[in-house]
């Protein structure tokens, strides 16, 4: 019999092409359809949530926040079997991996020398964001975590008002549930840019539902300058903009012209980071250079991922890194695949190619270590798991499920990461 070990890894790679495949040809359909006019469009709400609505996802989000800040602070002085105060443990608790990076690129900024020479790889957004909030703050970790939940409390909101424009509110209800248990939500309260990348990109395609293209593209140039995905949003303004010039009467070519343009408005926010990459090291594309180099990061295939995800997680069978980091990521994969596979006829063809892309772009690095919080940080991510089914007791089972896991991986997050 064939070794597990060769043949798991080609099965799964296998398994998430046709996965794929069965949400991408679907795709190519309705944009064909879309083009003829074939392809309808969603059934917006004629009135808005409403501003009561939009402040409770707000203060819901900041309150599921600070109960994973109570959860963590409580088990660490369990554990370390001693008090310590909230405020002098958060740093040792929140700051790890990348938060580092990006709390010292708002202190000192992007330099050429050095190892921190590397942190040239991070988009600037937030760490400019964190250095102009330092000024009402004076710390560091303050000013970073005050820009997480201020994005993570406007996302929480914005994808209401999206969800309950283009779905209806019970939708809207489950959507914010899913994006306040998503496991990986946790990241969405600690120093990353998750949250704002979030915000910004569900922004632009509240916006771009509302047909105000160039407000779209101005919220995605700014997603696209907090991490590379934001570039994705392009699509949706042109879809929505094509739908909308092919059913107009007259000025078809103009509307047109118009949404292909501010479409490609949203890349600009990419060519800022290539022009920052150029005034730092002189070369427009030297993070390339440095993700190849240090961290043997290169643009693959999600279905490479997918090989080398399993293949890890055989070859470290028994380690931490077969939980922690390969084996919650296969889950994490193929659960968001088979979403999709199942879902896209309950979603409007933005929405269903907006995931598409973002899944097969998302996946592709050949190191992929995050791929769960990447996916955690799709904007349409809770929207795949709202729309699921209408029945109650499948989303009560599956949320009560993601809050154990939520507050499982906090607390790996803040305590047992450090004890590693």
């Amino acid at each position: 019999m064939t070794d597990p070990a060769v043949w798991i890894p080609r099965a799964a790679s296998a398994l998430s092409i046709v996965l794929m495949a069965a949400a991408l040809i679907p795709m190519l359909v309705r944009f064909v359809r879309l083009l003829c006019g074939r392809e309808p469009a969603a059934r917006m709400s004629r009135r808005g949530a409403g501003v009561r609505a939009l402040l409770l996802a707000a203060l819901a989000m900041l309150l599921s926040r600070l109960l994973l800040y109570l959860v963590a602070w409580g088990a660490d002085c369990l554990l370390r079997g001693q008090g310590s105060s909230l405020a002098s443990s958060f740093g040792r608790l929140w700051v790890h991996w990348d938060a580092n990076h990006y709390i010292k690129l708002a202190q000192q900024g992007y330099v050429n020398v050095g190892d921190d020479r590397l942190m040239l790889v991070f988009f600037p957004l937030y760490p400019w964001c964190v250095r102009a909030m330092h000024l009402l703050t004076g710390d560091w970790v303050l000013a970073a975590v005050a820009v997480s939940n201020l994005s993570a409390m406007a996302a929480a909101a914005l994808l209401y008002a999206l969800v309950y424009r283009v779905y209806d509110a019970q939708t809207a209800r489950l959507a914010l549930c899913y994006l306040l248990v998503n496991p990986y939500s946790l990241f969405l309260a600690a120093p990353y840019s998750e949250a704002l990348f979030l915000a910004l990109t569900l922004g632009a395609l509240l916006a771009a539902s509302r047909e105000r293209f160039f407000l779209a593209a101005v919220l995605g140039a700014l997603s696209a300058l907090t991490r590379s995905l934001g570039v994705i949003v392009c699509g949706v303004i042109w879809l929505q903009s094509w739908r909308q010039a092919v059913h107009a009467r007259k000025g078809r070519a103009r509307l047109a012209v118009r949404g292909t343009l501010l479409g490609l408005l949203v890349f600009s926010g990419l060519g800022a980071y290539l022009y920052l990459n150029y005034h730092v090291s002189g070369n427009p594309l030297q993070f390339l250079i440095y993700q190849k180099e240090n961290w043997f990061q290169e643009m693959g295939t999600f279905f490479g991922s997918v090989y080398n995800t399993f293949d890890y997680l055989l070859r470290s069978f028994g380690e931490p890194d077969a939980f922690w980091t390969w084996g919650v990521q296969a889950f994490a994969i193929f659960y968001t695949m088979t979403l999709l596979c199942f879902t896209w006829r309950r979603m409007p063809l933005e929405h269903h190619a907006y995931t598409v892309v973002y899944v097969a772009v998302a996946l592709a690095p050949t190191w992929l270590l995050s791929g769960p919080r990447y996916l955690m940080a799709m904007a349409t991510m809770p929207i795949l798991q709202a729309v699921t089914t209408r029945r109650h007791t499948p989303h009560v089972l599956l949320c009560s499920l993601q809050i154990s896991l939520l507050l499982f991986f906090t607390v790996g997050y803040t305590i047992i990461v450090e004890v590693l």
